[in-house]
């Protein structure tokens, strides 16, 4: 066959497609005469048929095709043009290009590992260093707290206070004045009653010192990050305060027990700033100290920088405790803000601290994907949380010189295959064509199901309206996403779609099947309920009757009392998992979701689908327990979420008003929510108490399970019916 014959079938190929099936054959006598391109004509034509034949979905989707399919696209390529050259340098070309594709992948990922083990590496040293600076400071704090004389000294100055001179001639004799930049003594009641700056008046510690004075006095030799207080520091009224680190420990008498703390002070810009100082990456790298508020602890390396930018972005004079690493949102070098400092975000790196300084726990974080920097720069990072001294430290690197080769590579790939596919698609440009109207005309398919689109997606998986290929009933596709998979994921997974498979109420969404497929990804079947979740609900309409709101809870009720009495714990009820639909003439039928995060307390072995100390879910609906004790909740945590669910539909707000996750644990625990019935007052008393008994801290305090609910809302149904001609009339106007 030559090209111009070639180009003709490909032309008489594409006519054909818009004219219905039934005509093609008379068609095609029409507009050819050529035996040869009648053939290979009809060929196409076959091929299409036959994949038409896999699906009428007219939308396409990232899935896999079945096997039978690829294997009539390869044939269909291959030997469907009499062209042999051209679909070998097809086939070759497009190994060449995923080799390349492959290759820059593989360098990109390289160095991006590079960076992120220095990081890691830094931080790493940052650690060791402090660490040994800590102790031996300590151990210098505890000998000399030991020292004979020093204690008979203080036991002598605490009897008569006239012992001052010689104590202060002690202190200043036996201490190195190089390294320590003073000293205190403090009474175990929190006074400070003498210090390096002897004119000093005897002073109160502040109210917030009980725990560090505790600890010391238990015998521990404690480490406090660099402070600034006037009651500590004395300076003239032409310098700038100094800040200093103390490290603590107590004085004993001859019989052991305590009778005063000593601290000793070191210049925390000579010593601690330094530390850090030294431990950076790069030209632009920087390593710093903060304390659980994001306070900076340690002198910045880009302060002159910021200083420039006006006194509204870093407060005049010294760094150290005078500035918080906030996110500007934009780089400080061009833009200036419109919002003042004081509403700016956290960094990424001072926020991961500020969570595990809440929960009081060592850990250690690395932030591969660029964020923006105190600076409004992006940057790589890495950080720490060291709960023992009470500070983090974070260590940062300048995006564009982190991964500043990074472009080069790209850049590199893409002449070659700009060349590459150049000569690819001067070659190929004619079979492309057929080969992409073939893709287009294939079809996905999960085992039996034949997918027709997307309709929701979550952090493990995608959802999608599909048919059963002889059956034709819509249904619900859950795939687990391939970028997704692995041991954990499949193990939740699984689990999931088991612990649906035991579930019958009526309230409960259906399971119809679970498969892989050959290419190993996995999926199960559920019923395609066409409605609307609560949180979209309340979003259009606002606060929900109350008689309606009733008969929703009393449906959620019904499907847990069926999970608990299987025990079974859903653990994340919420409005976006309760669904209210038209389901087989009902309207207002209640169905509860996505049982991912279940709990089974009759086989727990401790082998949960998530680590026991993890806390999963969504904040603003976690029973207390679930944040303090997550590995000692039971069914009272779905109690819990009810009385969450109830106040939101009632009230069209959330329990709390909160900022992030962290303020929202934090009033969970300690904060008592407003009661329904002060908000909207004609929510009945029974209810609204029924709601804040479910919310109550203690678990002990909440019912035991959902049977007193559905009593107590069966009765109230009774009172505040809603009828089926309401539902009816929503909907109608709904759907209208």
């Amino acid at each position: 066959m030559t090209k111009d014959q070639y180009n003709t079938v490909q032309s008489i190929f594409q006519q054909l497609l818009e004219v219905p099936e039934a005509k093609r054959l008379n068609k095609l006598s029409e507009l050819s005469s050529d035996p040869e391109i009648i053939k290979e004509v009809k060929s196409l034509l076959e091929y299409n048929n036959d994949s038409t034949l896999l699906s009428n979905n007219k939308h396409s989707h990232p899935l896999v095709a079945t096997n039978k399919t690829k294997e009539k696209h390869w044939y269909s390529f291959v030997f469907t043009s009499t062209n042999v050259f051209r679909s070998t340098l097809a086939i070759a070309l497009g190994l060449l290009l995923i080799l390349g594709i492959w290759t820059h992948n593989y360098l990109r990922e390289s160095l991006l590992d590079v960076r992120h083990a220095e990081l890691s590496r830094t931080i790493n040293s940052l650690e060791l260093s402090l660490d040994i600076w800590i102790k031996d400071y300590k151990h210098d704090v505890q000998s000399f707290s030991r020292d004979p004389e020093v204690k008979q000294a203080i036991a002598d100055y605490l009897e008569n206070p006239d012992f001052k001179p010689d104590i202060v001639n002690l202190f200043e004799s036996d201490l190195d004045l190089n390294r320590y930049s003073g000293y205190a003594i403090v009474t175990l009641d929190g006074m400070v009653i003498l210090t390096s700056d002897t004119t000093r008046k005897p002073f109160p510690l502040p109210n917030n010192s009980g725990e560090a004075i505790t600890s010391v006095i238990r015998g521990e030799t404690r480490f406090g990050p660099p402070i600034f207080l006037s009651e500590w520091n004395r300076a003239d009224s032409n310098s700038i305060p100094k800040q200093n680190v103390w490290v603590s420990h107590t004085i004993v008498n001859s019989e052991g027990i305590p009778i005063a703390i000593v601290s000793l002070a070191r210049a925390a810009k000579k010593e601690f700033s330094h530390l850090l100082s030294v431990t950076h990456m790069g030209a632009t790298g920087e390593s710093y100290a903060v304390d659980p508020n994001g306070m900076l602890l340690t002198n910045s390396r880009f302060q002159k920088q910021v200083l420039e930018l006006g006194s509204e972005h870093f407060s005049e004079g010294d760094s150290i405790y005078n500035f918080f690493v906030r996110d500007p949102g934009i780089s400080l070098k061009d833009h200036k803000p419109e919002e003042p400092k004081e509403l700016w975000a956290l960094t990424k790196p001072a926020q991961a601290i500020q969570t595990y300084a809440f929960l009081n726990e060592k850990k250690l974080g690395l932030i591969k994907e660029p964020y923006r920097d105190y600076r409004g720069e992006e940057v790589i990072g890495a950080w720490l949380w060291f709960p023992e001294y009470r500070f983090g430290v974070i260590t940062e690197i300048d995006k564009n010189e982190a991964y500043s080769i990074l472009p080069v590579i790209t850049t590199s790939f893409i002449v070659v295959g700009i060349v590459l596919g150049g000569f690819f698609i001067l070659s190929m440009f004619s079979t492309l064509k057929i080969v992409r109207l073939s893709e287009k005309m294939n079809r996905d398919k999960f085992g039996s199901y034949i997918i027709q689109k997307q309709i929701g997606e979550g952090g493990m998986s995608n959802v999608y309206l599909a048919g059963h290929e002889l059956l034709q009933r819509p249904t619900a596709l859950k795939v687990i996403k391939p970028e997704a998979l692995n041991e954990v994921s499949e193990s939740r997974f699984k689990a999931e779609a088991k612990q649906i498979s035991r579930l019958r109420n009526p309230h409960t969404i259906e399971l119809y099947d679970y498969g892989v497929t050959e290419q190993g990804t996995i999926y199960y079947a559920m019923e395609y309920l066409d409605g609307i979740n609560l949180k979209e609900l309340v979003k259009l309409t606002g606060e929900l009757p109350v008689n309606r709101t009733i008969k929703i809870l009393l449906d959620v009720c019904y499907s847990l009392k069926e999970a608990h009495d299987l025990n079974l714990i859903h653990r994340d009820i919420k409005p976006q998992n309760v669904m209210v639909c038209v389901l087989g003439g009902i309207y207002d039928m209640v169905k509860v979701l996505d049982f991912g995060l279940v709990k089974d307390l009759e086989h727990d072995n401790g082998e949960e689908l998530t680590k026991q100390t993890d806390i999963t879910g969504t904040p603003i609906y976690m029973a207390p327990e679930r944040i303090t004790t997550p590995t000692k909740t039971d069914t009272r945590c779905d109690v819990y979420a009810l009385g969450a669910l109830a106040f939101y539909m009632l009230t069209a707000k959330p329990l709390y008003n909160y900022k992030n996750d962290l303020d929202v644990m934090y009033q969970i625990i300690n904060t008592v929510p407003e009661n329904v019935n002060s908000l909207r007052n004609e929510v009945p008393e029974i209810l609204s108490n029924l709601i804040s008994v479910c919310l109550e801290k203690d678990p002990d305090d909440r019912p035991e399970s959902v049977d007193f609910l559905i009593q107590v809302l069966k009765q109230l149904a009774i009172e505040l019916q809603y009828s089926e001609e309401e539902a009816m009339s929503w909907w109608k106007k709904f759907e209208g």
